[in-house]
């Protein structure tokens, strides 16, 4: 995010996209409160100042790789980005063990279409981590969380 953050300082224009699914977009999951995508908005205003900055919150409840794909011109590509956030993989979660190798695929896919549409900078952010109910151990078949690509 070198580039990104030289612009800011030198008080430079910066589109800022984040693609994700609804811990991503404000939903009624945050009951009117602020999620991480607000908090970065909140930050950057008090660190850099008013008028030098946009966020596009490109965010989608419900969404998977898979669907976030379809929707990377409309919502990503058309705002030409200084940096496009990639928040996804609680839904991918959903297909289970067999679904790693098609969420990999499909995150490489984001990402190469990202970087082929202007070369902007790319943050991969990290999904939350899911936890059992009631504090139960995980499966002993869980993946450890860290580098999938």
């Amino acid at each position: 995010m070198k580039k990104l953050l030289n612009k800011l300082k030198n008080k430079k224009k910066v589109t800022i996209v984040a693609l994700g699914d609804s811990i991503t977009e404000r939903t009624f999951h945050t009951k009117g409160h602020m999620n991480w995508f607000d908090l970065l908005s909140e930050a950057i205003f008090e660190t850099y100042g008013n008028g030098i900055y946009t966020t596009i919150n490109s965010g989608k409840c419900g969404d998977t790789s898979e669907r976030a794909i379809n929707r990377l011109d409309m919502d990503v590509l058309r705002f030409n980005p200084d940096l496009v956030i990639i928040s996804l993989g609680m839904n991918d979660a959903g297909w289970g063990k067999a679904g790693i190798k098609k969420f990999r695929k499909n995150i490489i896919e984001i990402i190469n279409r990202i970087k082929s549409n202007n070369n902007s900078e790319i943050l991969i952010r990290t999904p939350n981590p899911v936890v059992t109910v009631n504090g139960l151990p995980l499966p002993k078949e869980q993946l450890v969380p860290g580098n999938i690509l």
